[in-house]
């Protein structure tokens, strides 16, 4: 029996007023529907564990073969949502190499060729760029990613992957050969930043500088920028200056952020474990949405409706909103992934 839901209701209303469809801004849908119940335990290792874990499924033939149809039952499942578009992010590392990337692109490609949907890629260098000994970057493996970068939409990043790096600070020298490519191709850049919830993760704060000192403001999304909301009210201030300063926009995915570990040794201002999101957009950030991982090891229980995202996004950040809550879905993911 159906009962009535009236936030749905009047949220769906303000989406339909504004004509041009959601857009899901962050996806990983290469990896979308992997989760078996044999694989279920490990779903509850840490976000570092997961990217190790990774590998063994993505070594099968069958990850593969079962990529195109994924993608399509999923894009398909978006259509009937209501959403235009999506950014998905695609493996590209030192495992799968170009395979994953060259599959998507034949699917983005398809979409395009009947302009029933757009699909953005942007490649995920899951495996870093260290060498086996940590002690420097692997030239191979960038050499790879670069390959990758000019088939997708947008440069992604990881800068959290290479801090391990012996002797400097390896998320910031990864950020650089983000940039680096990104101005190169001429291309926006879409990077994991501050997912922790952790207070002395200041990464906003160094890869905003970064889009000051190579020169290339307005071609930046943060993903997830969780972190920020354990700082003290004049920090963040501080940083919503950065983001105006260097036209970037954050994109949340409510699921993923909530679903971060814990650190109970840890001191910060009380928050919910998400952006501060509120704050952001009154701030006048461009602030989207997105789903983040779809039933698959980081996150096995989402189902990739991301009306369950917005609906999450209300209870996290406290907005009900119904009209700012469409435009998050709508105006705000169309600025993002800049498609008319």
């Amino acid at each position: 029996m159906s009962v009535p839901f009236i936030f749905k209701d009047l949220f769906f209303k303000e989406v339909a007023k504004k004509g041009i469809g959601m857009v899901s801004c962050h996806a990983h849908i290469d990896r979308a529907f992997t989760i078996t119940e044999e694989m279920w335990v490990q779903a509850m290792e840490l976000m570092e564990k997961k990217w190790t874990l990774m590998r063994d499924l993505k070594k099968t033939e069958e990850y593969f073969e079962s990529m195109e149809k994924r993608f399509d039952m999923y894009i398909q499942n978006m259509k009937e949502q209501g959403i235009v578009a999506c950014r998905t992010h695609v493996d590209a590392d030192s495992i799968v190499g170009l395979r994953v990337v060259e599959i998507a692109a034949k699917i983005r490609d398809k979409y395009k060729a009947d302009g029933s949907f757009i699909l953005q890629l942007v490649p995920q260098p899951l495996e870093g760029f260290l060498n086996e000994d940590a002690t420097d970057f692997d030239k191979s493996k960038i050499d790879t990613y670069e390959k990758a970068c000019a088939i997708c939409d947008v440069v992604g990043g990881l800068p959290s992957r290479d801090r391990k790096l012996k002797g400097t600070q390896g998320d910031t020298k990864h950020a650089d050969v983000l940039f680096s490519i990104a101005k190169n191709l001429g291309k926006d850049l879409d990077i994991h930043i501050d997912q922790e919830n952790n207070p002395d993760e200041k990464d906003t704060e160094m890869i905003l500088n970064k889009v000051i000192e190579h020169n290339y403001p307005g071609h930046l999304t943060i993903l997830h920028g969780i972190s920020l909301a354990c700082q003290t009210e004049e920090y963040r201030k501080k940083m919503y200056e950065l983001y105006k300063e260097t036209g970037t926009n954050c994109t949340v995915s409510p699921r993923a952020a909530i679903g971060m570990t814990q650190l109970k040794d840890k001191f910060a201002p009380v928050h919910n474990s998400i952006a501060p999101a509120v704050e952001m957009m009154e701030a006048g950030i461009n602030v989207s949405i997105g789903t983040d991982n779809i039933s698959d090891i980081f996150i096995p229980n989402s189902n990739g409706d991301l009306w369950d995202e917005i609906n999450l996004f209300a209870d996290a950040v406290r907005l009900y909103d119904v009209e700012k809550l469409a435009t998050i879905a709508c105006e705000n993911g169309h600025r993002t992934m800049k498609i008319s």
